[in-house]
Parts: structure tokens; C-alpha cells; sequence
């Protein structure tokens, strides 16, 4: 097939392609970091393994299935028409990757936030909290299934939503899809991360505990924009094949991939307390191996000589302090000659001396 005159060279070849392929693999090794800290943690605290450590567990498969799909992304990140060009049927295995997407990121997302409440649950043990918690995970579990129920049986028949028909049929339009799918994602977000601001702001913190716990909050509310950033990516892919669409769903790629990894890390930030008492314990031996360090340095300088210069030309003494031999003179070793049983030791403090006989 011969290129159409407005196609240039450049865009032809433009392909965000590979940069999805280094976000997706940079995101997964952050993710899988963080999880294995938790793990690490749990171990070295010798405290036995949850509920809520099991399904961020569980979660990883899903994510790691998530960057599988990202990565073999049907043509994402280049034009569409780049891509008709070499394959036609790529938007269809474009729209294959993007369904089976979303039930992996929605099979991701449901299990952080199924693990966050077992945590919020297991570290106040409230009543409040407990019907917050288990009604949150209705609302979660529900619109889990909605997101399946919604990828599988978009269109009318079913094989036309996945790519493996090209027989006429009705779709469910886009941007009630994508709209519906991740609106109640982003409340639920929000939810949950104001679900135990009552109880944290009733403990007794120091101030490195509540700006540790204060960036906790943070970064739950970067995963809320992060999911803000997302819908409006997914509201750009209503064109369809009308629009660019390849092109377009990369955007979507990535900040899921950003999405589910930060969220992630912020469901282990509150079990990683072993780690950061670790490393505040490193620091502080570290630092005071080193002011042991400055002052035995600084004693060894005590009673050594430092410099003889004359008087200057005010007549004031220049300070020295040396040690000095029994006939008065100086000598460099400290030590005393053995055979001596007396000792007398003269400290010169510029133009004064005492003597010190034991």
C-alpha cells in the first residue's frame, strides 16, 4: 500500500512505543520493590502474615499481567493511520488489549484497595472503621464486577467487542463506558483515604511521625489525580476508528501503569515501620562513630605541640602547648622512660608555666 501524500516521513514514524514499554517495566520493578519491603518487613519483625499482605500479594500477578498487556499493546503509541498501513486489523487488536486491560487493572486496582481496608480494619479495631471498611469493600467489589461485566459484553454480538468479528453490531458508547468505570474508581479513592484521617488525627504523634504519616496522605492523593489524569486520556478515545486511536491509547497505558504502581507503594508505606527504624538507627550509629571519631582526634591534639613561633612584635606570646622532658626540653614521645618512678610533667601555656610533680 503506497503512502498518502499528507503522511510525512515524521509521522509516520512517530511511535511512543518504546517509552510505554520502559514506563511499564520501571513501574512493575517499583511495585514489586516495595512488596517485597512489606514482605522483608513482616519477616524481620517477626510479625505473622495478614490477610491484607496476601492480597497485595495477590494483587502483583494482576499488575504483572497488566504490564504483560502493556507491553504486546497492539500498536499503541503510534498514528493510526501508521498502523492501518502495515496491518489493518490493528485497531481491532487494539480494542482486544485495551478490554482485556481493564478487567486486569480493574482486578489490580479492586485488590490494593481490598487490601488497604483489611490493613485500616487491623490497625483500628473500631466499630466505625469496621462498617467504613466492609462498606467500602462492598462498593469496590461491585464496581469490580461492573468493569468485567462492561469489557466482556460491550457489544452486541460479544466478538465484536474483542476484536474476532467484523460483523455489523451495536457498542456501548465510550464515553459512558469509560466514564462510568472511572468515576466510581476515583470516589471510592478519595473514600478511602479519608476514611482513617479521624482516627490518625486522634493519636499522639511526634512531629517526624505525622510528616511521616502526612506523606502517606500525600501519595494516596497523587494516585486520585493520577486517576483524574487517566479518564481524561480514556474521554480522548471516544473518536474510536475515526480518531487516532492508537496513538491516543497510550496515554491511557501509562498512567494506568502509573496508577496501579503508586498505588502500590502506598498501601505498603504504613507497614514499612521496621524498615525506616532501621535505617534512622543506621544513620544515627553512623553519625556518632564519627563525632566519636572528631573528638578522640580532638584529645590526641591535647598536650601535643602545635607550634613554636617567637613573640611577635606586640610582645604577646604566641600560644603553644608541648610536652617537655625533665631537663626542660621538648621530646615528641609522651610516654615515660621506663625506670623512672617519678614523674613530672610541664605544661607551657604561652609564657606560663606549671609544674606538676607527683
Amino acid at each position: 500500500m503506497t503512502s498518502r501524500p499528507d503522511l510525512t516521513p515524521q509521522f509516520l514514524a512517530y511511535d511512543d512505543g518504546p517509552f510505554i514499554i520502559r514506563m511499564s517495566i520501571a513501574m512493575g520493578l517499583l511495585a514489586t520493590l516495595f512488596v517485597g519491603l512489606r514482605v522483608w518487613a513482616r519477616t524481620y519483625t517477626r510479625i505473622k502474615h495478614g490477610l491484607d499482605d496476601s492480597i497485595i500479594i495477590s494483587a502483583m500477578l494482576f499488575i504483572y499481567g497488566f504490564i504483560v498487556i502493556t507491553v504486546y499493546r497492539g500498536g499503541s503509541g503510534k498514528h493510526l493511520a501508521a498502523n492501518l498501513m502495515a496491518e489493518p486489523r490493528v485497531f481491532s487488536r487494539a480494542v482486544l488489549y485495551l478490554s482485556v486491560g481493564d478487567i486486569l487493572y480493574a482486578t489490580s486496582i479492586a485488590l490494593l484497595k481490598a487490601s488497604i481496608l483489611v490493613m485500616y480494619c487491623r490497625i483500628f479495631p473500631l466499630r466505625s472503621m469496621k462498617v467504613g471498611g466492609y462498606s467500602l469493600g462492598v462498593i469496590v467489589l461491585m464496581w469490580w464486577i461492573a468493569v468485567c461485566l462492561l469489557a466482556i459484553f460491550q457489544c452486541r454480538p460479544v466478538r465484536k467487542a474483542w476484536g474476532m468479528s467484523t460483523t455489523e453490531g451495536t457498542c456501548i458508547d465510550k464515553g459512558i463506558w469509560f466514564t462510568s468505570v472511572a468515576v466510581p474508581n476515583i470516589v471510592t479513592d478519595v473514600a478511602i483515604l479519608a476514611l482513617p484521617v479521624r482516627q490518625v488525627s486522634l493519636l499522639r504523634l511526634s512531629s517526624a511521625r505525622k510528616m511521616a504519616v502526612s506523606g502517606i496522605f500525600l501519595l494516596g492523593g497523587f494516585v486520585v489525580i493520577v486517576s483524574c489524569l487517566r479518564l481524561r486520556c480514556l474521554l480522548d478515545l471516544r473518536g474510536g476508528e475515526d480518531g487516532d486511536f492508537t496513538q491516543l491509547v497510550a496515554c491511557v497505558w501509562w498512567w494506568s501503569d502509573v496508577e496501579i504502581s503508586i498505588g502500590c507503594v502506598s498501601a505498603c508505606l504504613p507497614t514499612l515501620r521496621p524498615l525506616a527504624r532501621l535505617l534512622v538507627g543506621l544513620f544515627r550509629r553512623h553519625t556518632m562513630s564519627n563525632r566519636i571519631t572528631d573528638g578522640l582526634n580532638n584529645v590526641e591534639t591535647i598536650g601535643c605541640a602545635r607550634s613554636r613561633h617567637p613573640q611577635d612584635m606586640t610582645g604577646n606570646g604566641v600560644e603553644s602547648c608541648e610536652r617537655l622532658g625533665d631537663e626542660g626540653a621538648p621530646t615528641a614521645d609522651l610516654n615515660l622512660r621506663q625506670g623512672h618512678s617519678n614523674e613530672v610533667s610541664t605544661v607551657a601555656l604561652g609564657n606560663q608555666d606549671s609544674h606538676l610533680q607527683n
